[in-house]
């Protein structure tokens, strides 16, 4: 059975359509992410950092993650798909491949006028789950088959990674 030919994958910032050109504008794209340390939350008036951070009152240094401090927006999967007629379903699959598992799946359904139009679309992606360092890959499906994808490399903001690419 036919499926649909992945022209492009990205994973960016942002992802938005010109309305006067009905051109596709992908800004901030990358396949990298840096994991936060835990960070130190100054009180009221103070400057600190996690490393010249103080204990309270009680010796308790309060601590939470970058994450839960300042946080991107939730990023954006553009694609470009071509060589198919009709309505494709598609599922895309984000997961982690240190075992497998798949983190978030979203399903939807494309049209394709006729084999030689190039459709292109985005879709709106989720915070990326990143449990650790390690590799991941964000996949669009059709009927159960890896049309294409995109390999993320997650790394601790030491550089450290589980599991660097191999070049």
């Amino acid at each position: 059975m036919l499926k649909p030919v992945v022209q492009a994958i990205l994973l960016a910032d942002h992802v938005y359509r010109d309305a006067d050109t009905n051109k596709f504008i992908v800004a901030g794209i990358f396949n990298r992410v840096i994991r936060s340390a835990a960070v130190s939350i100054p009180k009221s008036g103070e400057s600190r950092t996690a490393e010249k951070a103080s204990k309270d009152a009680g010796g308790t240094e309060h601590l939470v993650p970058a994450t839960s401090v300042m946080q991107a927006g939730n990023p954006s999967l553009y694609f470009a798909m071509t060589d198919f007629e009709g309505t494709a379903e598609l599922e895309f699959h984000y997961v982690d491949l240190s075992d497998h598992s798949i983190l978030f799946r979203l399903k939807g359904t494309l049209k394709f006028p006729n084999r030689f139009e190039l459709v292109q679309g985005k879709v709106p992606i989720p915070k990326l789950p990143i449990p650790h360092p390690g590799q991941y890959s964000l996949d669009v499906l059709s009927d159960g088959e890896i049309l294409g994808g995109i390999r993320i490399v997650v790394v601790d903001a030491s550089g450290e990674s589980d599991d660097e690419p191999d070049n």
